[in-house]
């Protein structure tokens, strides 16, 4: 009888058995590796997308680890190599640098995210439109709601007399409009309906006037083929606009000077003040916004004697210019003492002032800025200022410090002197300070810092906002943080107090924001937002005596 023969099992080619466990492997330390990143509470977008980068190279190692095995052919051996590169170069080149936050960390992105800022392709009003304006699109409406340039009318980040609902909780700032807009880093200027910014779009740099209520672009005015680009700071122009009565006045970062109708965007004439002054670009472009009162407007080029230069706000030609010392990144504010108008700028060699009508040097302070290195930014805050005297406050970073200065005119020169020996409590490395009562409030580096102007020492320290912008609105604190994020603090020495807290933005924010009325604008290189605040004035802030436009010309 003949007996049932039963087929032997087939063993699996070792090749075979191996890639399959080797498979599940990949798959698992992968899987692991993105819960990780993605799960793991208190890390921050930037970091999981840098640590993503490296998960590919964590995945490769199963599969470079295949070349000891001995039981692969030489086949196998070339392809597992080949797959493990594959993987750690998709992790690696799908996350890019995007620019670098103030700390000079790495700012991450998806290569391929949708959010580009490119908008040249995006429809426009232009100046060729000839944008016809509704009744309630009026250029020259209520004026005491004017923001009309960097850090506001008196350039100084401070309204007083509109106070704002603290509790958001219950009323939250509200949304009112969200729009794309290109890269730079200038804030807005407000007069009327009409809220200007500048932009890259494309090759083009651009002056842009939206609709406060709606967002929607009443003109544009573009000046060809002036793209700035840099890696650290980023594409795009650094100034804020300047509204003066009917005009618009706008520095690009390549020191392109324009001025241009306010209703039309027309462009009236346009000077470049690096070229005028016979001076090379900062490395990170002109900052500085200009500065206009009377019949003239102010810019630093830097160079020799032209430290600061005057315009005839008409027609663009020279007044005047004076000082040599090298641009840095701060604007030029006015103020009078000493029974003098003047022009006070911080550049690289320190803190000047110049007579306002006939650009005379007055006085300087030197103030020396990372190993001279020309980084002032942040905006010095004028403290008060008598008939004979006038104090500012100086803050930098990069280990620089704050100090208080008094500058007294005596017999028609004036004496620098300082009020208290330079002091580490505050260092804001390119952050608005504003003081209230006696004490000063902003950044030192990346954490909000309270310090007593009587004696330089630090109140308090508290809340990290990273190299964001604030402004001081009566007796709270609006602060753009880095993030994006908008928080609310309590403007007191006693204590460390934020109130609440929202996120209108993501990513890098640099941008001050401008506030008109109950309308809060923030923006930073990728999209603008108007947020609706809830304000405890029974008039909504419309005859608040702190939004009265001060007409320097006047001053």
């Amino acid at each position: 009888m003949q007996k049932n023969k039963t087929k032997p099992k087939v063993k699996a080619k070792p090749n075979a058995n191996f890639l399959k466990k080797l498979f599940i492997l990949v798959v698992v330390v992968f899987a692991i590796s993105q819960i990780f990143v993605w799960a793991w509470p208190g890390v921050t977008y930037d970091d999981r997308l840098k640590w993503f980068r490296y998960t590919g190279f964590v995945t490769a190692i199963p599969l470079l680890w295949a070349l000891l095995r001995p039981e692969l052919n030489a086949a196998m051996k070339l392809v597992c190599p080949l797959v493990g590169v594959t993987l750690a170069g998709a992790t690696w080149f799908s996350v890019v640098e995007e620019g670098y936050y103030g700390d000079a960390s790495p700012m991450m992105g998806w290569r391929f995210d949708a959010q580009v800022n490119d908008l040249s392709s995006q429809p426009l009003a232009t100046v060729s439109q000839k944008v016809q304006r509704t009744s309630d699109e009026s250029s020259v409406a209520d004026a005491r709601w004017d923001y009309a340039g960097f850090l506001g009318t008196n350039r100084n980040a401070t309204v007083t007399g509109l106070k704002l609902d603290t509790d958001w909780t219950t009323s939250a700032p509200k949304e009112r409009w969200r729009v794309p807009v290109g890269p730079g880093w200038s804030s807005f200027a407000i007069a009327g309906n009409s809220a200007i910014t500048q932009e890259q779009l494309g090759e083009d740099e651009a002056i842009v006037c939206r609709n406060i209520d709606t967002g929607s672009i009443l003109w544009t005015a573009l000046n060809k083929a002036a793209r700035f680009t840099e890696v650290y700071g980023g594409d795009g122009p650094r100034a804020t606009p300047t509204i003066y009565q009917d005009k618009v006045y706008a520095l690009g970062a390549k020191g392109d000077l324009h001025c241009v109708e306010l209703q039309t965007g027309s462009v009236v004439w346009k000077r470049n003040i690096l070229a005028d002054a016979g001076v090379a670009n900062l490395e990170w472009g002109m900052a500085g916004s200009p500065l206009v009162f009377g019949e003239l407007v102010v810019v630093a080029p830097g160079g020799k004697d032209h430290s600061v230069v005057a315009y005839d706000r008409n027609n663009g030609e020279p007044v005047w210019h004076a000082g040599s010392g090298r641009a840095a990144y701060a604007s030029p504010a006015l103020v009078e003492f000493g029974g003098v108008r003047q022009v006070v700028h911080l550049n690289g060699p320190g803190l000047e002032g110049y007579s306002a009508v006939d650009g005379r040097f007055l006085w300087s302070y030197e103030w020396i800025v990372n190993g001279g290195m020309m980084t002032s930014v942040s905006q010095p805050v004028v403290l008060n200022c008598d008939a004979n005297s006038c104090d500012f406050f100086l803050s930098s970073g990069y280990g620089k410090g704050c100090i208080r200065l008094n500058v007294v005119a005596e017999e028609g020169k004036f004496e620098v002197k300082e009020s208290w020996p330079l002091s580490r409590a505050m260092k804001s490395k390119f952050n608005t300070v504003v003081q209230l009562d006696g004490f000063a409030y902003g950044m030192d580096d990346k954490v909000l810092t309270c310090v007593d102007l009587t004696n330089g020492r630090r109140k308090w320290k508290n809340g990290r906002y990273g190299y964001g912008q604030l402004m001081l609105v009566d007796d709270v604190l609006l602060i753009q943080a880095e993030s994006g994020g908008l928080a609310l603090v309590q403007a007191t020495p006693e204590k460390y107090r934020e109130l609440g807290r929202v996120s209108p933005l993501s990513r890098k924010t640099w941008n001050p924001p401008a506030l008109s009325g109950n309308r809060l604008l923030v923006r930073n290189d990728k999209e603008a937002v108007c947020l609706e605040l809830e304000l405890l004035n029974d008039d909504d802030g419309k005859n608040s005596p702190a939004m009265a436009s001060q007409d320097l010309a006047e001053f």
